[in-house]
């Protein structure tokens, strides 16, 4: 039994109770269609197509399932179809999809259930009723019997349902996906921790006669490695009530996606997609009557503190003061806790761990699955993308990231400041992207990575990941203060106008008006002032006053003045003007003239001494 996925297949979800066509999207959500013919809620858009569409968290579905069909084209899979005659055998397959499933759950095994004793033998009559009444609503005109024989392991469903006619004709059948899924829900509630559930059930209903179902809890010949791997961790047993075989299947998939685990060492990871975050759902559905309902698997008691335990210490990102009412026990005092939690990957109302708690209700199977493969362990910090992204869901707002960028702005101007100051090339560190032979700090999902990169052995050292940009920035304005010396710039560097500490005073004009900046060495260098000695910009000698950046205000006679003694000093150039060219040779001190003059580090020179 393979559960690859087939090309012809059709996405399906059922949401309250209704099946819908829908189209899986790579932010975490699917578009709901609604059925033709119906009138959806409110929450339903209309599209230039004229259909109606809702778009939901892939994880708010009771069931996401690809529905294939062999042997038949199939018009319509939400409706029955009767083979056109006796010969044609037909064969409905219904594959599960699991919102936020990894390939690196592959690389946990399954745990065994402990010795325990199980929870009451839940009542399946009124789950055979429905499926009943869906086989009823569906059925071929003139039917006399229906039987439909389902095979199912792991998260694949494979349905042979045969019709006989008024006329004896037996004619297969493909019922529409609904009952499928009904027998999907009545596997669920019929598993108990220490025996499993059943392979195979036959269903057989005779017009003026009651259902009758029988389960098979014998493993099927040819199941399939993975479909063993997948039910072991879906619906875990114990030790004494996995069959051999399904053992020996399971342990072949989990060695097969250890072995290409280890041969991707080394390897480029694949580029992960944008982050996301599913939501939890409390339960499946509700009743006419507005009554809650669920159809999931038991949670194993040794289970049952462990996740608990994952579901209270979770990062709270909205609560309440308040309480709200206890929708199995409306009459009882408001004690269900109003508050949303996540762990970075799934957010889940509080009221899971309390219905948990004083009802048996499980979490949703997918979000057990989740807490499972982390080893019901929450994690130590959530990055704060992933903050952001989960309190916006629990409030029903879109995703805010402008917050975040905020952020990234301010880290990124304090680290390249920092560099300015201490002279490091902007050669030697990347902020946002990888840089060779630098000191880089680049978002990689939700979190910050931040490390030396080597282009040339294509290797990261000192790494490190870290929730905020802060933080990563934090540590590159580290790494840069004590490897400073290493890191200088080139003596003929150019520098973008942010690296250049020396800004022009007042009134000399802004630094706008200037490129080419570099910090040059020079000795006993005359210069022209143009200005008053409270400014800080001088021009090579030999400037006139119509090649020059006009000052903003007062007297812009040139005056000749000398540099005694050694300067660093940052050199430029001016840009084109509208009646003036560029490219005359500018300089800006540290301070203003004025006060060199005054240390006696400045020299007036007069026309005595050669002007």
């Amino acid at each position: 039994m393979s559960e690859t996925m087939r090309e012809d297949s059709v996405l399906l979800a059922v949401h309250l109770g209704v099946v819908h066509r829908c189209a899986r999207r790579s932010d975490g959500s699917v578009d709901l269609i609604a059925p033709a013919g119906t009138v959806p809620p409110g929450d339903f858009e209309r599209t230039e197509d004229g259909s109606f569409v809702q778009r939901i968290s892939e994880s708010l579905p009771e069931g996401l399932f690809t529905l294939s069909v062999d042997g038949i084209e199939h018009p319509e899979p939400l409706l029955g179809y009767l083979a056109p005659d006796p010969a044609t055998e037909i064969r409905q397959v219904q594959q599960r999809v699991w919102p936020g499933r990894q390939e690196s759950d592959l690389l946990r095994f399954p745990t065994p259930v402990l010795a325990e004793d199980d929870v009451t033998e839940p009542g399946t009559g009124s789950i055979v009723t429905d499926l009943s009444v869906s086989v009823v609503a569906a059925a071929p005109s003139g039917w006399q019997r229906i039987s439909v024989e389902c095979r199912a392991l792991g998260d694949r469903l494979e349905l042979r349902s045969r019709v006989t006619l008024d006329d004896d004709a037996v004619h297969e059948w493909s019922p529409p996906a609904l009952v499928g899924h009904w027998l999907h829900r009545l596997r669920m509630l019929a598993y108990r921790p220490s025996s499993g559930t059943w392979f195979t059930a036959k269903y057989e209903l005779k017009r003026g006669a009651p259902a009758t179902i029988e389960f098979d809890d014998e493993f099927p010949e040819d199941g399939d490695a993975h479909g063993c791997f997948n039910d072991l961790c879906a619906l875990p047993r114990h030790a004494q009530a996995i069959p051999a075989a399904m053992a020996q299947g399971a342990l072949v998939a989990y060695g097969q996606a250890a072995d290409n685990d280890r041969r991707s060492l080394g390897d480029t990871p694949p580029r992960r997609g944008k982050p996301y975050t599913l939501l939890a759902r409390l339960f499946d559905g509700f009743t006419s009557n507005d009554r809650p309902y669920v159809y999931r698997p038991a949670l194993p008691a040794s289970e049952k503190d462990a996740v608990l335990s994952f579901l209270d210490n979770g990062r709270v990102v909205l609560s309440s003061r308040g309480y709200s009412a206890d929708l199995l026990h409306p009459g009882r005092e408001a004690l269900v806790p109003m508050a949303f939690l996540t762990d970075g990957t799934w957010v889940w109302p509080a009221a899971v761990a309390y219905y948990l708690r004083q009802h048996e209700i499980a979490p949703a199977p997918d979000f057990v699955q989740h807490i499972r493969s982390r080893g019901y362990r929450p994690p130590a910090s959530v990055p704060r993308f992933a903050l952001d992204r989960a309190s916006a869901m629990a409030m029903g707002r879109p995703e805010p990231e402008a917050a975040v960028w905020e952020d990234y702005d301010r880290a990124a101007y304090a680290l390249a400041d920092m560099a300015s100051r201490f002279r490091v090339s902007r050669r030697r560190y990347g902020i946002g992207r990888v840089r060779d032979q630098a000191w880089c700090m680049v978002r990689e999902g939700d979190r910050w990575a931040a490390f030396w990169y080597s282009e040339a052995e294509h290797r990261r050292e000192l790494e490190h990941v870290f929730d905020t940009v802060g933080q990563a920035a934090t540590y590159i304005m580290g790494q840069l203060w004590q490897n400073y010396p290493n890191l200088q710039r080139e003596p003929d560097e150019v520098l973008e106008p942010y690296e250049v500490l020396d800004v022009p005073i007042p009134p000399s004009p802004p630094l706008e008006n200037f490129e080419g900046f570099r910090y040059v060495k020079v000795t006993d260098l005359d210069v022209e002032q143009f200005g008053p000695p409270a400014s800080n910009l001088v021009y090579a000698p030999g400037t006139t006053a119509d090649q020059i950046v006009p000052v903003l205000h007062g007297d812009a006679s040139p005056r000749r003045l000398r540099l005694t003694g050694e300067w660093t000093v940052v050199s430029c150039a001016t840009k084109d003007g509208e009646t003036r060219p560029g490219g005359v040779r500018a300089y800006i001190l540290p301070q203003a003239t004025g006060d060199y003059l005054n240390w006696g580090q400045i020299v007036e020179l007069s026309a005595v001494d050669g002007l």
